[in-house]
C-alpha cells in the first residue's frame, strides 16, 4: 500500500498537496523496508546463536524462539509462538526463572539440570526484563546456554585431580614413614633397614612410573592429531615388545607368541608411542594370566588398516567392567592392581594413543577365559596401495 502514488494533475494546491503526499509516502515506505532489513538481520543474529533465546510478553505468552532454544526445550519453535511459556517448556524452574525476571523486573541468574532419558541437560539461565518505549515492563527475554559438557569435562576433572593426589600421595607417605623410622631410631637392625630400603625404591619406581604416565597422557591429550610423518613398521615393534617381556613371561612359566606376517607393515607414527601402547598392553597380559597361560600377539593387515590383537588366556573382566576399563585411574581389582605395580593410566594411554593415529582399540573378554585386546592402525598410503 505506501508503494502506491497521487498522480498529478495541476500545479495548484492540490498538485503540492499530493506532491508531499507522495514524498511522505516514499519516506514511510524507505523507513519501512529499513526496519524489515534491521528485523531480518536480528532474526538472522538469532537463529545463528548457539544460546537458546526466548522472549514472552508480560503475560508470559512466548512472542519469540530461535531454533537453539527450540532444540534445547524440545520443542517446535513456530508452535510455541504465543502459547504459555510453562506449558512449552514444561520445567517448573524455568518457569520460575521468567516469572521472578517479570515480577521482580531485575534480571536473574541460575543454573537448573533437567532429566532426560539419555542422561540430563544443564543450562544456566539468564532473565532480563523486557521493556516498553516508556519504560514499562513488557515481559521478560530468557537466555539459555548448554553448559552440560562443561559440567562434565568440570567432574571429570575433579575425579581427575582426586585420583592422581590419592595415588601419588599414597607412595609419599610409605616413603615418609620409613625415612622418618630410620632417622629417629639409629638401632634399627641392618636387615630391617635394607627391607626399608628396598620398599622406599619400589615407592620411587611406582612415583617415577606414575609421573611419567601423567605426563604421556597429557601430551597425548594435548595433541589433536599425529604429527609423526615417520613411517614405523609395526612388526618390529612387536619383535621388540615380545623380546623384552620374554623373561617375565619365561618366569611364569608362560607361552609367549608373536605371530607376524612375512613383510613389513608400515603405519605412520612414533615408533616411542607404539613401543608404549604395546608394552602396555602386553604387560597387563602377563600380570593377570595365571602360571603355565599364554599370551599371544597377533599382527595382521588387509587394504587399509593394520591389526594388532594382544590375547591372555587370564582372568578375564567381568562386563560391567568394560565400558569403563579405558578411563584415567579405573581399576577392575584395585588392591590387586596396586600390588602389581599398575599406574591405572596405562589403557587410558592405548586408546589416546590409537586415536591420534587415527584408529581405535576394543576389548573382548570373558572372565575365567581370558581377554582379547584388539588395535585398529590406518596403514602408511604407501602401504595401502
Amino acid at each position: 500500500q505506501y508503494g502506491r502514488r497521487i498522480r498529478i494533475h495541476s500545479q495548484d494546491e492540490f498538485g503540492d498537496l499530493a506532491q508531499s503526499f507522495n514524498g511522505m509516502a516514499e519516506n514511510l515506505q524507505q523507513r519501512i523496508e529499513e526496519m524489515n532489513r534491521n528485523s531480518d538481520k536480528l532474526l538472522a543474529i538469532l537463529s545463528g546463536m548457539v544460546e537458546g533465546v526466548i522472549a514472552v510478553d508480560k503475560e508470559e505468552r512466548i512472542i519469540h524462539m530461535n531454533d537453539a532454544a527450540g532444540r534445547m526445550l524440545s520443542s517446535d519453535k513456530t508452535g510455541a509462538l504465543q502459547r504459555p511459556f510453562w506449558e512449552v517448556t514444561r520445567s517448573v524452574e524455568i518457569s520460575q526463572t521468567v516469572t521472578d525476571t517479570i515480577g521482580g523486573g531485575t534480571s536473574v541468574f541460575r543454573e537448573v539440570t533437567i532429566p532426560l532419558p539419555t542422561g540430563e541437560l544443564v543450562l544456566e539461565l539468564y532473565g532480563s526484563p523486557l521493556r516498553a518505549s516508556d519504560g514499562s515492563q513488557a515481559g521478560a527475554v530468557l537466555v539459555l546456554h548448554d553448559v552440560t559438557k562443561l559440567r562434565q569435562l568440570q567432574l571429570v576433572r575433579r575425579d581427575f585431580v582426586a585420583n592422581a593426589s590419592h595415588e601419588l600421595k599414597t607412595p609419599i607417605a610409605v616413603i615418609r614413614g620409613m625415612v622418618e623410622t630410620l632417622l629417629d631410631d639409629e638401632d634399627v637392625p641392618v636387615e630391617t633397614q635394607r627391607r626399608f630400603l628396598g620398599r622406599i625404591k619400589a615407592q620411587s619406581l611406582r612415583l617415577s612410573s606414575l609421573i611419567g604416565d601423567l605426563l604421556a597422557l597429557s601430551r597425548l591429550e594435548a595433541e589433536s592429531e599425529s604429527q609423526h610423518d615417520q613411517l614405523t613398521d609395526l612388526g618390529a615393534v612387536i619383535r621388540g615388545t615380545h623380546a623384552a617381556f620374554q623373561t617375565p613371561a619365561e618366569t611364569k612359566g608362560l607361552t609367549f607368541l608373536h605371530k607376524l606376517p612375512g613383510e613389513p607393515v608400515l603405519i605412520p607414527g612414533d615408533p616411542t608411542d607404539l613401543r608404549q601402547i604395546l608394552d602396555n598392553l602386553v604387560d597387563n597380559a602377563i600380570k593377570y594370566t595365571a602360571d603355565q597361560g599364554s599370551v599371544t600377539i597377533t599382527l595382521n593387515a588387509d587394504h587399509q588398516f593394520a591389526k594388532v590383537e594382544v590375547s591372555d588366556t587370564g582372568v578375564g573382566i567381568e562386563p560391567k567392567h568394560l565400558d569403563r576399563i579405558f578411563e584415567r585411574f579405573y581399576r577392575v581389582d584395585t588392591a590387586r592392581s596396586r600390588e602389581l605395580g599398575g599406574t591405572g593410566l596405562g589403557l587410558a594411554i592405548v586408546k589416546h594413543t590409537c586415536q591420534l593415529l587415527g584408529g581405535h582399540v576394543e576389548v573382548v573378554s570373558s572372565p575365567g577365559v581370558g581377554t582379547t585386546f584388539k588395535m585398529t592402525l590406518p596403514l602408511a598410503p604407501s602401504s595401502t596401495s
